[in-house]
Parts: structure tokens; sequence; C-alpha cells
């Protein structure tokens, strides 16, 4: 009966055996798999990092563009602030001449006003004849 028994346990071991056997077979497959998704997150990993230079890259031009054109805009700006002061400028002018113009009208189309206010009231000079004796 020992045989037996030796027997019965040599073959529950083998079973054991071949279980164990098929168990690694598919934590080599589970491994297999794991390393292949690895790879996968790895190579896209790297996809992320390239992608992500080329964004830096370009947000850096981005703010170098509108560095640039904050520059252009503040010279704009004096500039457009210098024209207006230019303008400010003839338009006084041109109001002054204006005015000078508007009193030179008034003074020549007045000319008899004046000529009375400075001298007074004209007496018109009446040449009598001499009185007969």
């Amino acid at each position: 009966m020992s045989q037996d028994s030796d027997t019965v346990q040599i073959a529950v071991l083998g079973q054991k055996l071949e279980y164990l056997k098929n168990g690694l077979e598919d934590f080599k497959v589970g491994l297999i798999k794991i390393d292949e998704a690895i790879e996968k997150m790895s190579l896209v990993n790297t996809n992320i990092e390239k992608m992500l230079v080329v964004h830096t890259e370009r947000i850096n031009n981005q703010d170098q563009k509108i560095d640039d054109q904050e520059k252009f805009d503040k010279s704009l700006y004096n500039k457009i602030e210098k024209l207006n002061d230019r303008v400010e400028a003839l338009q006084r002018k041109q109001i002054f001449i204006l005015g000078v113009v508007v009193m030179l009208i008034f003074t020549i189309n007045n000319q008899n006003f004046f000529k009375t206010l400075l001298t007074g009231h004209e007496t018109p000079a009446i040449i009598e004849p001499a009185p007969k004796k």
C-alpha cells in the first residue's frame, strides 16, 4: 500500500507540477504583456516630451512676438503723441491767425467808426461868405 500511496503522491505532485507550469506560462504571458505596455508607455512618453519641447518653443516665440509688439505699440504711441502735439500747436496758430484776420477785417470795415473815435466828432467846415457892408 505504501507503493500505491507513493504513486498517488507522485501523481498528485505531477499534477501540481503541471498546474505550476501552466501558471508559470500564464505568468510569462502576463509579463510579456506588461513589457509591451511599458514599451508603449515609454514611446508615448517620448512623443509627449517632443510635443512639450515644440510647444515650449512656440510659447517662447509667442512671448518674444508679444514683447516685440509691445515695443512697437509704445513707439507708435509716442509718435502719435508727438504728432498730436504738433497738430495742437498748428491749431493754436490757426486760431491766432484767424483772430488777427477777423480784427483786420473789422478794422477795415469800420474805419469811419475808429476815425471818429480817435479824432472826435468832425464838425463840417462851412465857408460862409463875408458879410456885406
